[in-house]
């Protein structure tokens, strides 16, 4: 039955928020999150144990890792969707990420559905920009 379930690896730095995804995620019948980590242990090796549809990294854990996620994690595993998990509104990573390969930019303060929605959205290869990150895009698209 696993097969047939959107399998997710989750990297965070706090074990609650960590625990909490996994909750939420775990209560969709469609998704299964299969491992979580602190962003101690090596990503790509997290993406060759546990092989994910969708890797969820926070931001900052991304960031330490960005070399390795460009320019391999995200050639090594195409069929692995990457999303950003942020707690920042202000972010105007958010073109470079896409640029970059990223599917998805999530807000720490999204509802379980919505980040549920989310995660079915990147899994099938569309893109979800939160909402309150939606200007950024805007502001890069005009400057052109």
């Amino acid at each position: 039955m696993e097969n047939n379930k959107i399998n997710v690896v989750v990297m965070d730095s706090s074990n609650i928020f960590r625990e909490g995804i996994k909750l939420i995620l775990n209560s969709d019948r469609l998704i299964h999150v299969k491992a979580t980590g602190n962003g101690n242990k090596n990503i790509s090796e997290m993406l060759q144990t546990h092989e994910p549809n969708v890797l969820i990294v926070d931001k900052a854990i991304f960031d330490r890792n960005k070399i390795d996620i460009e320019n391999e994690i995200l050639k090594d595993y195409p069929h692995t969707k990457l999303a950003i998990l942020s707690e920042n509104t202000h972010d105007s990573f958010v073109m470079k990420a896409l640029k970059i390969g990223v599917h998805g930019y999530l807000l720490r303060d999204m509802s379980g559905d919505s980040f549920i929605e989310a995660v079915k959205m990147i899994h099938v290869g569309l893109y979800y920009i939160h909402p309150k990150l939606s200007h950024f895009l805007v502001d890069e698209l005009l400057k052109v």
